[in-house]
């Protein structure tokens, strides 16, 4: 497994995935979409505040667009933000996305506005050299020693909640469908009519279906 193999993984709950496989005109929904449709109201903590103004530095005139994923090398995302991950597509998405050396809220808190507007060389890049990135970010973690298995946790730490999350940030502008998804990884076994439901919804689609348990 290598850096450009990686794939892009978002993690949602069973239910949001079931509600994106119900239909080939159901779209994943981003935060100012649920914002605005009023189908979601804000907390009103600092992280809201946060957001948007890290999100209107990197994203400027255009931060509504963007879906937020992660990288991975084995279809297995944050677990603090679902129990189920979506594998997208690369010939879908590999046009439209770029990548980031963490989570960009929490590097707002480590710098200034000023430095996501005017970003040093090798915290962001295409879609393509994404490799480029990960060496830039990780190469100090690796040594003749470091196996294969080890590559995941590596490029993937899971934190006891999402700001301990350490991983490479991937942002993906314009709609996400169920045709833009790949596969689905489920971590632990769900109901059993929950599990038929969900592999029946995603077997119409021609999305693969997985269980890690």
């Amino acid at each position: 497994m290598t850096a450009d193999s990686t794939v892009a993984v978002i993690a949602r709950p069973e239910s949001k995935i079931l509600e994106l496989a119900s239909s080939d005109h159901a779209i994943y929904a981003t935060y100012y979409d649920l914002v605005g449709g009023r189908s979601f109201i804000p907390q009103g903590d600092k992280w809201d505040v946060f957001r948007v103004a890290a999100e209107q530095a990197l994203f400027p005139a255009y931060k509504e667009e963007i879906r937020f994923a992660a990288l991975a090398t084995d279809g297995v995302g944050l677990t603090n933000y679902g129990n189920c991950f979506i594998t997208l597509r690369d010939e879908m998405i590999a046009h439209r996305a770029t990548v980031f050396e963490g989570n960009v809220v929490l590097r707002l808190l480590d710098t200034h506005v000023k430095d996501l507007i005017n970003l040093p060389k090798g915290y962001r890049a295409v879609w393509g050299e994404r490799a480029k990135l990960c060496v830039a970010k990780l190469a100090t973690q690796l040594d003749d020693k470091t196996t294969q298995s080890q590559y995941s946790g590596i490029l993937l730490k899971q934190g006891a909640t999402s700001a301990d999350d350490d991983f490479v940030e991937v942002h993906i502008w314009g709609p996400i469908t169920i045709r833009t998804m790949a596969k689905v990884t489920v971590v632990k076994e769900l109901e059993q009519i929950r599990t038929k439901a969900l592999r029946d919804r995603l077997n119409k689609h021609n999305v693969a279906f997985q269980i890690i348990k």
